[in-house]
């Protein structure tokens, strides 16, 4: 008989001796401290959120800038600038065209004799404000110059803050800005499809939702700063009329809806990954079945 025969487990109970556990020092195993898939992982959600921001605010500025948005910005403007009630008078009777013409800044929007005599003076001040917002949205500050003289302003000053202004909101600048749409939609595209195959599990949904949230986040107080700080800059400077407010309104309504509707998509999308991991807990999970004993050593030897 050996010194150490091998352990016999019966249901009576273990014979024999188990096999001295190998003397195992764990301080010899090396911690892995770079784990490369966690890594890419968590630059992959950065890069989401960046990308995602950029694309909010990217979209909010595609809208601004669209012919519709623009030349109703643009109408408001124009009208505070111009004054154009006090320019055309109560009686339309007593100016002629050519008079209203020269008075008016913008050359080209101009009113024939014949639409002075058959229209109002709404319909006429409507008439000048679509026409003034049109060559403004085209040729933007060059609309108030003849002959498109560049115009020089300091940056400074009032002149200069108009002129940047109408500059931002110009049918060039949109078609600048539709250049860059593409690129971004393929790199949120490739930040989620990054997230999904080097996730595991419902890790990598709880991951999009927090990526879309803190991008949701940080551009809805980026928005609500500079409405606040726009508003005060106009209050100090000038009376809010209702055209001003109009603008401000315009400004900041399709950036706020943009980031609040994104902002629901992430939540959304936590409470599913929330739920879904909780229901999975909950689903029993498949037990081994308790060995059998095949055979019993024979007692009598």
């Amino acid at each position: 008989m050996p010194e150490n025969p091998a352990p016999v487990v019966t249901d009576q109970g273990i014979f024999g001796n188990l096999p001295v556990p190998p003397n195992t020092d764990v301080k010899k195993f090396k911690k892995r401290n770079f784990n490369l898939r966690s890594v890419l992982f968590w630059l992959s959600s950065a890069m989401l959120t960046i990308s995602l921001m950029f694309w909010i605010t990217l979209t909010s500025a595609l809208h601004l800038t669209s012919p519709k948005v623009a030349l109703s910005i643009h109408t408001h403007l124009i009208n505070t600038i111009v004054e154009v009630d006090q320019l055309i008078g109560d009686d339309i009777n007593e100016i002629t065209s050519n008079e209203l013409n020269l008075l008016f800044p913008l050359a080209e929007a101009t009113i024939s004799q014949e639409e002075l005599e058959q229209l109002n003076s709404t319909q006429i001040k409507n008439v000048l404000l679509e026409r003034s917002a049109f060559h403004i949205y085209t040729k933007g500050v060059n609309a108030f110059s003849e002959d498109d003289l560049i115009i020089e302003t300091k940056f400074f000053s009032a002149a200069g803050g108009v002129k940047m202004f109408i500059e931002l909101f110009t049918y060039e600048k949109h078609q600048k800005l539709s250049n860059y749409e593409s690129t971004l939609i393929i790199l949120v595209c490739v930040s989620i499809l990054l997230i999904l195959l080097l996730g595991r599990g419902i890790k990598k949904f709880w991951s999009l939702g927090i990526s879309t949230i803190i991008a949701t986040i940080l551009v809805l107080v980026g928005v609500l700063a500079t409405k606040y700080l726009l508003v005060a800059l106009l209050s100090n400077q000038l009376t809010l009329t209702t055209d001003i407010q109009g603008i401000i309104n315009t400004l900041f309504t399709a950036p706020l809806q943009n980031t609040i509707t994104l902002g629901i998509g992430g939540m959304v999308l936590l409470m599913l990954s929330f739920i879904t991991e909780q229901i999975l807990k909950y689903i029993p999970s498949i037990e081994m079945m308790d060995a059998q004993v095949i055979d019993k050593p024979d007692n009598k030897n």
